[in-house]
């Protein structure tokens, strides 16, 4: 059982998996979406590195990665993906098992919405 920080940096290595994205390019999105008027490479880059690293430290703030899995989520890329966006409940509210559920139940939500919605492009 992990803490809140270590599953909510896996969320969000998993989205950034699932839409296809390296960490370098998950953390330049984020940049350019929490930053957008800044475009000094170095900053940039300073930016990259730190989140980088705070997606290994157990040190990262739960609510800085809350923020963080709420912009890929409103990411274009994302969004065409048709999926929902993942909320996460109290993890220490639940077992493991409870949590294992929870994501199974969370996918079938997500797969059934996806059908839906692809179905109704069929129909226009």
């Amino acid at each position: 059982m992990g803490t809140e920080t270590e599953l909510l940096q896996s969320e969000l290595l998993e989205l950034s998996k699932s839409l296809g994205w390296s960490n370098n390019q998950l953390a330049k999105n984020l940049f350019h979406e929490l930053f957008p008027e800044e475009d000094d490479p170095k900053v940039i880059q300073r930016f990259c590195e730190a989140f980088k690293k705070g997606l290994q430290r157990k040190s990262i703030k739960p609510g800085r990665l809350r923020t963080y899995i709420e912009e890929v989520c409103r990411a274009p890329s994302f969004l065409e993906q048709k999926r929902v966006l993942p909320i996460s409940p109290n993890p220490e509210s639940f077992s493991e098992l409870g949590r294992r559920k929870l994501k199974r139940i969370s996918k079938l939500v997500s797969d059934a919405a996806k059908e839906e919605l692809n179905s109704e492009d069929l129909d226009v």
